[in-house]
């Protein structure tokens, strides 16, 4: 597992990342996995707004 703190942009989709734990040799591949991500985006009063929040990927081998 890869810990990150995100920001996800008003397009839902990840910015910029800071890697806060987990295992650094998988920090690339949790990165990919991060680019392909996308969320609905946040609203306050009505208008769309960053989000800074943090994630967790877990990589697992494809056989298990």
């Amino acid at each position: 597992m890869v810990r990150f703190v995100v920001v996800i942009g008003r397009n839902g989709r990840i910015g910029k990342r800071y890697r806060v734990g987990g295992d650094r040799w998988l920090e690339q591949v949790a990165e990919k996995a991060l680019d392909q991500w996308a969320y609905e985006p946040t609203v306050q009063d009505g208008r769309k707004v960053e989000v800074v929040t943090e994630v967790r990927v877990r990589i697992r081998h494809a056989g298990r």
